[in-house]
């Protein structure tokens, strides 16, 4: 018996179809002092993109549930609790079940008009109700697409997790929390190459227990190799953050 996830199975397969479709698929189910957990994890690349409405496609996927586990922020996780995607969870008896999804998507053809990528999270208490509900996202104006494989999705998914481990199990969408994690999922600017014309970045997270609303909006310009560039670091144009909570609220814009 496992000291950290008790008794159960964990497999991982990876798997690639013509026409170049990839695909890796992980999964968890277990028992630990008499409750159950699990979770089911997939990521898909699909270089020529699905349709999705007229002139845009996904290009890439990925998604998973779980129930009775959480992200490893105190580095007592192992192997056992990876993911395809690349995270490590650990069981939790107080939360429910839980899901997340991250997909790219952006214009067909001609992705470097505009392509995007987003995270999408919930997850609800072990005696029902939303726990918490987390988005972030980056849109990609003029810039050559960021490349979206399933090494990439790891790749991030991998810097997520050391940034938690760092915050010690703390809030991290908040403050520095906030910009260090959208970091590692989403990446700067730079990541999107110098030739990045507009870039914007968005957070926005719900915390159904203590009824708190956060969320920061940033707004990139690097026009025609600087000729036309924001004044803040990275060329940050623009930045909005929001907070509203039972102690406090606050709307700051342009900081």
């Amino acid at each position: 018996e496992d000291p950290v996830y008790g008794n159960g199975i964990s497999g991982t397969v990876e798997a690639t179809f013509e026409p170049k479709l990839k695909l890796a698929a992980s999964a968890i189910f277990g028992t630990k002092n008499g409750f159950r957990y699990w979770f089911v994890d997939a990521l898909v690349e699909i270089p020529s993109g699905v349709p999705i409405f007229p002139a845009v496609a996904f290009y890439s996927f990925g998604g998973g549930a779980f129930y009775k586990m959480k992200l490893d922020t105190e580095g007592v996780g192992s192997p056992l609790g990876k993911t395809a995607s690349g995270f490590i969870y650990v069981p939790d008896e107080t939360l429910g079940f839980g899901f997340k999804a991250t997909m790219s998507m952006g214009v067909q053809p001609g992705k470097q008009a505009f392509n995007a990528e987003a995270t999408y999270e919930m997850a609800f208490n072990a005696g029902g109700g939303v726990r918490y509900i987390n988005f972030r996202g980056n849109g990609y104006f003029m810039t050559p697409p960021i490349p979206a494989s399933v090494a990439k999705l790891q790749e991030k998914a991998k810097k997520l997790a050391e940034v938690a481990e760092k915050a010690g199990g703390k809030d991290l969408n908040e403050g520095n929390g906030a910009e260090a994690a959208a970091s590692a999922v989403h990446g700067s600017p730079g990541e999107a190459g110098e030739k990045a014309q507009v870039w914007a970045s968005t957070m926005i997270h719900y915390d159904f227990d203590n009824r708190t609303l956060h969320g920061n909006l940033r707004a990139y310009v690097n026009v025609a190799g600087g000729l036309i560039k924001g004044g803040g670091p990275g060329g940050m144009a623009g930045e909005a953050v929001l907070h509203f909570g039972p102690a406090e609220w606050y709307i700051y814009v342009g900081r």
